[in-house]
């Protein structure tokens, strides 16, 4: 079957938004921990991150502004603050993690609306989900605005990982970790794994 060739400048912008989120899957989710002005904990989910550098340790996340453009509390938090903490979000965390994507006032503080604990960070200010096995604790390296979205590039400054999700010799074991990621409007479990040659 032949391929359709569709521009994006003559599609309409919620078209070539399902393309995009359809086409790049899998992507992993950012459980982003930040502090609000009031001191205030937030916790939302975030699937377009990825890593930037490994030396030094760096990531990305993307924030897409509301509908009606102004920032998001995450955005705008990491703005302010100079920092973060990315959880992984393990399957069994899900649900949890699904009630942080509800677009709560400021106020809220999500880790209560989710019925998650938090824990302490080692080197940043916001706290980390308790219950992840895996959080990157992050400072600001650079903010970018580009199109309807802020790129926010975090420099990793310390790692919070249980022992049981890695294998032994240094990496992570992905059967142990079960992290969720997006498919589309879904999700993902990262367990069924299989090897290319």
């Amino acid at each position: 079957m032949e391929p359709v060739t569709l521009a994006p400048e003559r599609m309409a912008a919620e078209a070539v938004r399902k393309l995009l989120l359809g086409g790049v899957v899998p992507r992993p989710i950012a459980w982003t921990s930040t502090i609000g002005p009031e001191g205030v904990p937030n916790l939302a989910p975030f699937s377009y991150f990825t890593v930037v550098s490994t030396d030094p340790p760096m990531l990305s996340l993307t924030i897409e502004a509301r509908d009606d453009g102004t920032a998001k509390d995450t955005a705008a938090n990491i703005v302010r603050t100079g920092e973060f903490v990315v959880n992984v979000v393990p399957e069994e965390l899900g649900e949890a993690m699904w009630a942080t994507s509800a677009d709560l006032p400021s106020e809220e503080d999500e880790f209560a609306v989710a019925a998650t604990p938090s824990a302490p960070a080692h080197r940043v200010c916001p706290s980390r989900v308790a219950e992840s096995p895996l959080a990157m604790e992050c400072v600001l390296e650079r903010s970018l605005p580009l199109g309807n979205a802020l790129l926010v590039i975090g420099r990793v400054v310390c790692f919070q990982v249980r022992p049981d999700v890695l294998d032994g010799r240094g990496r992570v074991a992905h059967d142990r970790l079960r992290a969720l990621g997006r498919v589309g409007g879904r999700y993902l479990g990262t367990s069924d794994t299989y090897p290319l040659p």
